[in-house]
């Protein structure tokens, strides 16, 4: 009786081991996929963001991916995206955000086609309710009013939702953003891609 009762619990020593192994590789398999980034931002006089600079671990040091720079209008806000390429920095895409008394009433989206010319790739319209592009925008905010979460979804087919981006914040104990982490959509969940301290 003792002998079996020691192979019992032998066996059942095995099994959970392989069930916490499995789980943990699982788990760094998903960590794994997602790129360590960093963020460092500089602000403009008025305490605006001028510039977005990400950087990612390569190897054992830190190198440049891409940057945005702010240009701001008393209307408009100027997002344009660079990526770096063999140490250049070459545009990408920029997106005009057009605002009246503080409100935001349209974006555009633009793609630089062909290293010269900018064109129009998306345009999103707020200042009338009915206006329906097919998207539907979720968010969440703390009990302070600081966004959490960002997700955006699109209606397919059979009234299937697809995500089209996801972003989370976290925030230090000042209340500022130290940490954005982005999603695609793979299959049915959402995946992380990207993990990003904000300097």
């Amino acid at each position: 009786m003792k002998h079996l009762t020691i192979t019992f619990a032998i066996a059942v020593g095995l099994i959970c081991s392989a069930v916490v192994y499995n789980m943990v590789q699982h788990n760094t398999a998903i960590e794994s996929s997602a790129v360590v980034s960093k963020t460092i931002v500089e602000k403009d006089a008025m305490d605006r963001v001028s510039i977005e600079l990400t950087m990612v671990i390569s190897g054992n040091r830190w190198v440049e991916r891409s940057k945005k720079i702010y240009a701001y209008t008393p209307d408009c806000v100027i997002e344009t995206m660079y990526n770096s390429v063999s140490g250049e920095w070459v545009a990408s895409t920029k997106k005009i955000s057009t605002y009246y008394n503080n409100s935001l009433i349209e974006t555009v989206s633009y793609t630089l086609a062909d290293g010269l010319n900018w064109v129009e790739r998306r345009k999103e319209s707020f200042d009338d309710l009915s206006y329906d592009d097919g998207l539907m925008h979720d968010m969440v905010f703390d009990k302070d009013g600081k966004l959490l979460m960002s997700a955006t979804y699109k209606w397919a087919e059979d009234n299937v939702t697809l995500g089209v981006e996801k972003k989370e914040y976290a925030y230090d104990e000042n209340g500022m953003a130290n940490k954005h982490i982005t999603y695609c959509w793979v299959g049915n969940t959402w995946e992380k891609t990207e993990v990003s301290d904000i300097l």
